[in-house]
């Protein structure tokens, strides 16, 4: 597979998009030149300068009393499958959390079922703890005064879980429109709180909202500083065949840059690695380590899942074009270890490898050498 950026002129409109009249596309192309290859837009060379960053919350700080919070977000269109979550410091404390509530930020209608955390019945009908059972070595929840009361305490293997309250994924938001999340918190010793909204599609939590993090106020430094060129981690919205792609989560990040900086050149970089179903569809093309120990990780010599993967990319890029033409400058497959393709695990024992696609490809590779 290609690790090279997919340029977005490389994909013809055909019939249909001639008949649209869509804005022309930005071209976005390396040249050689007399200095080595750079970069060209619209036939003009630009300094080779990206802005990387990924969407993120901010943090709220809980005080020792009561304290409101609030904040807005545009989630974009979710059909009943947002959910909101509530994570904690790994320190030992304990928090309470009362009266949350998602409205529309216009109509005030709300979203979420009002008095989910006074009661434990309200909780346990709105929300979940995760991870569950004994897996979870440090959150104990109840429902104390109208208010959930969140108790931490050490691990005693010192390994903190990713240990946070999820409402169920059940949540609806329309495209266009504003909300907000309002709550009530206090924490003893005081401690931060990180609060982020996701919409689950296909196993995947893609990102909707939180208090504001620091990426679009780095995406306006970059703007400032006239980089215009900006690569940002985003959802893949790799779907089972026969279930519609919901572009929604992609289209509504890439929405939110282009607000900061119009003349942005956006670069997604996205997953490549192949999802959880997929595997299970597919559990021949999963990595194999020495000892016959399989993981639930695509092995990059799978044919299968190149082809599929590649079939994917080109479905992102041909969607980007068609709904950003002035501003989708190409994008940025990404996977195995921290997205930079190199074998998962390669620094330690047991060694990948001992997958029947690998050994096939290698049987291959020296057959070729004859």
């Amino acid at each position: 597979m290609s690790l090279a950026i997919f340029v977005a002129l490389c994909l013809p409109g055909g019939e249909k998009a001639a008949a649209a009249a869509p804005a022309a596309p930005v071209e976005v192309r390396v040249k050689e030149t007399r200095g080595g290859p750079q970069i060209h837009v619209d036939g003009k060379p630009v300094p080779p300068r990206f802005f990387f960053g990924s969407m993120n919350s901010g943090r709220i700080a809980a005080k020792s009393e009561w304290t409101a919070h609030a904040f807005e977000f545009l989630p974009g269109a979710v059909d009943g499958t947002g959910t909101l979550h509530f994570r904690f410091a790994q320190e030992p404390g304990e928090i309470r959390l009362a009266d949350v509530r998602i409205r529309d930020a216009a109509t005030n209608e709300d979203v979420m079922p009002p008095g989910s955390f006074a009661t434990r019945e309200g909780f346990a009908e709105n929300w979940s703890e995760w991870p569950v059972g004994g897996a979870n070595t440090v959150g104990a929840v109840a429902a104390v005064e109208g208010a959930i009361r969140v108790v931490l305490r050490r691990p005693t293997d010192g390994n903190w879980p990713d240990f946070h309250l999820h409402s169920r994924a059940t949540l609806s938001f329309a495209a266009g429109r504003a909300y907000r999340c309002t709550f009530r918190a206090k924490a003893e010793p005081e401690c931060e709180l990180r609060v982020a909204l996701y919409s689950v599609a296909g196993g995947t939590w893609n990102y909707i909202g939180g208090p504001p993090g620091s990426f679009l106020s780095q995406v306006a430094l970059a703007r400032d500083a006239g980089v215009d060129l900006v690569s940002f981690s985003a959802p893949n919205c790799w779907t089972p065949p026969g279930t519609p792609i919901d572009w929604a989560p992609l289209d509504n990040l890439c929405r939110q840059i282009i607000a900061v900086n119009p003349n942005v050149l956006l670069v997604p970089r996205v997953g490549a690695d192949a999802p959880d179903w997929w595997l299970a569809r597919n559990p021949g093309a999963r990595m194999v380590y020495d000892g016959d120990r399989a993981v639930n990780h695509s092995c990059v010599s799978d044919r299968a899942y190149r082809a599929e993967a590649c079939a994917h990319m080109e479905k992102i890029a041909r969607h980007l074009l068609e709904t950003f033409p002035e501003r989708f400058a190409g994008i940025h497959p990404c996977g195995q270890n921290t997205g930079e393709w190199f074998y998962r695990g390669s620094w330690e024992r047991p060694l990948s490898g001992y997958d029947p696609a690998t050994r096939a490809a290698f049987r291959q590779w020296l057959e070729a050498r004859g």
